[in-house]
């Protein structure tokens, strides 16, 4: 076992110093960037609080398609609003949707737009009647089976 002379000890002492205050320093700077980041966060990100019976526009551009379109660039990147039903949790809400949309009724919070009550220049809202919804048990309606495919 060799002993330390002083000079040596200084030099280790003096690393172990240092040593500590850039853990310090690099501690701070973590805390300041996860405070920064909170702060950005925050500022783009509201909370969506909605109540049932309220209603909210659905994204269309991310996960959701309008049946019988083909190209969804060209389509609509949001659709009328949908009742809520419930809050389901802080991220999720049931909406009223037709079952023709082949879509599920519950819907993530970043998918939807709280739809404006009244009117900044004081326009009536249209009520307009929904959407006709196509009864799959009508007896005029004919089915038919594909027995083969051809190429």
């Amino acid at each position: 076992m060799q002993l330390l002379n002083a000079s040596q000890y200084s030099e280790f002492a003096e690393y172990a110093q240092l040593r500590k205050m850039n853990q310090r320093e690099a501690a701070d700077a973590l805390a300041f960037t996860a405070v920064d980041v909170k702060v950005r966060y925050d500022v783009r990100h509201t909370p969506l609080l909605l109540q049932s019976e309220d209603k909210a526009y659905l994204h269309l551009h991310n996960e959701y398609r309008l049946p019988d379109v083909l190209n969804s660039k060209l389509s609509l990147q949001q659709v009328e609003p949908f009742e809520i039903v419930k809050r389901i949790c802080n991220l999720a809400y049931q909406l009223k949707i037709l079952s023709n949309w082949h879509i599920h009724n519950i819907i993530f919070v970043a998918q939807l737009e709280p739809a404006v009550r009244e009117d900044s220049y004081n326009r009536s809202i249209p009520n307009h009647p929904d959407a006709v919804e196509h009864s799959l048990n009508n007896e005029d309606y004919q089915y038919y089976e594909v027995k083969k495919v051809i190429n």
